[in-house]
This record gives C-alpha cells, structure tokens and sequence, in this order.
C-alpha cells in the first residue's frame, strides 16, 4: 500500500497483467505487466485438475466436436484445425468467418450477450499491443481477431446450451446472408 495514488495505481496496473482497470477491451493490456499471483488452494487445485487431465481435455474435445458438427455445413465458417500428428486439447472453441464474409464479430458477440450467451473476443496479435513493435507482415495474426469469436465451453454445459449457442448463431449468419 502507498499513499501515492498514481504509484498505487501502476502497480495495480502492472500487477493485473498490464491492464487499466478502466481498460474495456478484453485481453488487452496497456502497458507489459505480470501476474505471478497464486494462493496455496489455487496450487492445490491445479494439482487436482491434473489429475484429471484426461477427462478435462476429452469433454473440451466433445464440446468442440459439437460446435463443428453444427457448423460443418456453413461455408464460410472455420473453426480450431488439428493438424496430423496432433491433439487439440480444445481449450477455447473458436469460430473464424472468411474474410469475404458479411458477419460482423462485434454485432455478433453483442447479439450472442443480448441472449445470456458469454462469447468472447480473439486474441490481438501480441505485436499489436501498446509495449511492442507492430509486426503487420503477420497479415494472419491481424487479420483472424476480427473475424473470430471464442464460443462458451465451460465443462458443464449442457446439449441445450451449446444448442442455444449454435442456433443463435446460425440465425445470425442467415440473416446475414453468409
């Protein structure tokens, strides 16, 4: 603690991964910051989720089948590859319009919000934070955060849910004409 509010402030801001705690934008840090914090029931837990690493992965991977078997059919949808040789543990189903696609991702995500559903925006390529040097030769890196939203996959949701999701989705991209 410090009675200097601006140095209070800093250190908050460096503590919370670089994050303003004004900062609207989600996963975006403003300056490079940390976050080393991790109580002795948070280890423990992350010990105990280990142990079970297996299941973890295997319903993340169900959860994820089930997102592209309803898109499977819609063009100018892609989601989260697995590449030969490889396992996706399926952390964060993504899905990512083509670039010729008419949806938009931030009427997309508010449209999903409006509905109680908690989809989340793509990662900014880290060349475009604020601490470091643009790099925009990754046209890739640029290009998919505006086209990809991250779809709920909490362990426990259920088929109506991810049916929700899906639905709400479609519905979009209907209307959208994609």
């Amino acid at each position: 603690m410090t009675r200097d509010p601006d140095l209070n402030e800093k250190v908050l801001t460096l503590s919370n991964h670089g994050r303003r705690k004004d900062q609207k934008k989600q996963f975006w840090p403003d300056v490079l910051g940390f976050k080393y914090k991790i109580s002795n029931i948070q280890a423990a837990l992350g010990c105990a989720q280990l142990e079970r690493l297996e299941e973890l992965v295997l319903r993340k991977r169900e959860i994820l089948s089930f997102y592209q078997n309803s898109f499977r059919d819609i063009e100018n949808i892609k989601m989260n590859p697995e590449q030969t040789g490889t396992v996706n543990g399926a952390w964060m189903p993504t899905v990512v319009f083509d670039e010729q696609s008419a949806i938009s991702v931030a009427y997309l995500q508010d449209s999903l919000q409006k509905q109680g559903i908690d989809a989340r925006v793509f990662f900014s390529p880290l060349s475009s934070l604020p601490m470091f040097t643009p790099l925009r030769s990754n046209v890739n890196a640029y290009s998919i955060p505006s086209r990809a939203l991250n779809l709920p996959s909490f362990h426990d949701i259920s088929h109506e849910q991810l049916s929700q999701v899906t639905n709400a989705i479609l519905s979009e991209v209907e209307k959208q004409g994609c």
